[in-house]
């Protein structure tokens, strides 16, 4: 009987290992979680963090675009004006 319960007793003590194993395994696993899930938030900040500045980007960019039209009028304009005086002065040299 004495022998039974030594076996039994080292089976208990073998399972109570592998459950320390396994418990630690698992505390590990979720240690490994929990960091992931703090990289995913803080990527997550990131990307509306750039997502915001993206948004400001194009707005910027489409004043840009507003003011080169704008220039590029006004150049357009001036060239007519210039084209005229020129046709004018050549007129008046003839």
């Amino acid at each position: 009987m004495e022998t039974k319960f030594n076996i039994e007793t080292a089976n208990h003590q073998a399972t109570k290992n592998q459950l320390a194993i396994k418990t630690a395994e698992y505390n590990a696993k979720v240690k490994e979680l929990a960091a992931a899930n703090n990289s995913i938030k803080n990527l997550n900040a990131t990307l509306k963090y750039a997502e915001e500045k993206a948004g400001q980007a194009d707005k910027l960019v489409a004043e840009l675009v507003k003011e080169i039209q704008k220039a590029n009028k006004e150049v357009e304009k001036h060239d007519k004006e210039v084209k005229k005086r020129k046709l004018k002065l050549r007129l008046l040299n003839q």
